[in-house]
C-alpha cells in the first residue's frame, strides 16, 4: 500500500471516530395550545433559561418517549420557564399558566444529525439559549426537531456562561476544531 492511501485511510478513520450520524425519528406535527395546562404523565422536567414554549416542544418532539408536553411561564413555579414532557397525553384544560401540545401519531420524518466532538461551527447563529443540563443531545435534539435549523454547535458550561450554551444555525457553517464544542449538521 502507498503511503498516500495509508494517510488517507488513518485520515478517514480519525475523522470516523469524531463524526458520528445516525437516524433519529421525529415527530412531524406537534400541536401547541396556548393557555392551556395538560396536568399529570410527567417523566421529566427541566427549567429554560429562554422563556420560549418553543423549546419544550422541539424537546418533546425529538425525544420518542414523550406524548405531550407543558411550557410553564416563568414565574408561576420558579422564576425561570419549566418545562414538563409527558409519556402520555393529558386531558387538556383551560390555565393562563401554560402553553401546551400534544404529538400526532400519524406523521413522522426520518431525519440525519451529525455529531461532531471537538468542534465548533461558528456563525450563523438564530437561535441561542442556554441548558441548565450539560447535554450536547439536547442542542442536537433541539436543531433536529426545527424545520429551519441545518446545523447547532452546543458550548460547554463554564466557557461562556456558567451554563451550557446551544446556538441553532442557518445556514451551516463550516467546522472548525476546538474543544470548547460540540457541533453537527444534518444530513440532506
Amino acid at each position: 500500500m502507498s503511503k498516500s492511501k495509508l494517510a488517507f485511510y488513518i485520515f478517514a478513520g480519525f475523522i470516523g471516530i469524531f463524526v458520528i450520524a445516525g437516524a433519529t425519528r421525529l415527530w412531524a406535527d406537534t400541536t401547541v395550545e396556548y393557555n392551556t395546562d395538560r396536568w399529570g404523565s410527567d417523566y421529566n422536567n427541566f427549567e429554560l433559561q429562554t422563556p420560549d414554549p418553543q423549546l419544550c416542544r422541539q424537546a418533546c418532539e425529538a425525544d420518542e418517549r414523550c406524548r405531550a408536553y407543558s411550557y410553564v411561564k416563568p414565574g408561576v413555579q420558579l422564576s425561570n420557564a419549566v418545562c414538563y414532557l409527558k409519556s402520555t397525553a393529558p386531558r387538556p384544560s383551560k390555565n393562563s399558566c401554560c402553553v401546551s401540545g400534544e404529538k400526532t401519531e400519524s406523521q413522522r420524518i426520518e431525519s440525519m444529525m451529525t455529531t461532531e466532538y471537538n468542534t465548533d461551527r461558528w456563525g450563523s447563529d438564530y437561535n441561542r439559549f442556554e441548558q441548565e443540563t450539560p447535554d450536547p443531545q439536547l442542542c442536537r435534539q433541539a436543531c433536529e426537531a426545527d424545520a429551519r435549523c441545518e446545523a447547532y454547535t452546543y458550548v460547554k458550561p463554564g466557557i461562556q456562561a456558567s451554563n451550557a450554551v446551544c446556538y441553532l444555525k442557518n445556514p451551516a457553517p463550516g467546522p472548525t476544531q476546538n474543544p470548547c464544542c460540540v457541533s453537527g449538521v444534518k444530513q440532506k
